[in-house]
Order: structure tokens, then C-alpha cells, then sequence
């Protein structure tokens, strides 16, 4: 039981390498916004990342096939939101000043990570690719696949 934790925690570190446009967020909402706006833009990609290891450890199949069959709109609205943050990022004044976010500002910083994250259907394959690296190959029973998804929860937000 610990292997599996132990390996989903490694799986979670490697996910949690800052590559991503939501990493990009994330650190930008952190320098502007303080330490708890950056928690929360992570979190909600780790979330993200729970959410596909799921779907890749227990339901593989029928997921796969909606993304697959759906990918064109998927990408669509990924690219609609990085090209709208992308636009304000540009059109605000660069403040180095350290801003106080309002409770809808702190919610909005959860939801926006997570469905810009969310629509990047190339995750779910990276995690199959992590469990075939990691030999992951079966789950043998719910517990250790909640175990396994729990140690990539941690390991993401670590």
C-alpha cells in the first residue's frame, strides 16, 4: 500500500514541475497577489491533476473516448481562455505593488487554474505514460487506486 502512495507521490512531483501556462498564472498571482492566491491558482491545478489521474486509474475507457471524440472543442476553449488571459495580462500596467484580492477574486483564482488546466486532454495521456514508467500497470483493487491518487494529489501541491 505505502509503494503505491510512495510512487503517486513521485508521479505528483513530476506533474507539479512548474511547465504550464497555469504554472505561469500561478506564479505571476503569487507575486501579485500574495502567497494565498497562488496556493489557490495551484490547488486548483492539482485538482486538475486528481481529477485526470482518476480518470486514467479507474474509468480510462469511456473518458478517453469522450475527450478523444470531443478534442477539437476541447483544445477550442483551452485556447479561447490562454488567449484571453494572455490579451489582459498584456493590457494591464505592470504593478509591482502587492494587491489585497476580494473573496470573489480568491474563488476565481481556484476555477480559472482548474479549467484552464482541465482542458488539456494531453494530461490524461501523460499519466498513462507515468503509470507504464512506474509499472503501474493494474490496479488490483479501489484502495490502492485511491491510494495511488492521493500520493499524486500530495505530490502536485508539494
Amino acid at each position: 500500500m505505502i509503494n503505491y502512495f510512495a510512487k503517486g507521490l513521485l508521479i505528483g512531483v513530476i506533474f507539479g514541475i512548474p511547465v504550464s501556462v497555469v504554472d505561469v498564472l500561478t506564479i505571476k498571482r503569487s507575486i501579485t497577489y500574495g502567497a494565498i492566491a497562488g496556493l489557490l491558482s495551484g490547488i486548483g491545478c492539482s485538482v486538475t491533476d486528481l481529477f485526470y489521474s482518476c480518470i486514467s486509474i479507474f474509468s480510462f475507457t469511456l473518458i478517453y473516448n469522450f475527450i478523444l471524440q470531443y478534442q477539437n472543442i476541447i483544445r477550442f476553449i483551452g485556447s479561447i481562455l490562454v488567449i484571453v488571459m494572455g490579451i489582459d495580462i498584456i493590457n494591464k500596467k505592470q504593478e509591482t505593488t502587492y494587491k489585497k484580492a476580494d473573496i470573489s477574486k480568491i474563488i476565481s483564482f481556484f476555477t480559472s487554474s482548474f479549467f484552464i488546466a482541465i482542458t488539456n486532454p494531453i494530461t490524461i495521456l501523460s499519466f498513462l505514460i507515468a503509470f507504464s514508467i512506474f509499472d503501474i500497470a493494474t490496479i488490483l483493487n479501489k484502495i490502492q487506486g485511491i491510494v495511488l491518487v492521493v500520493g499524486i494529489f500530495c505530490g502536485t501541491c508539494i
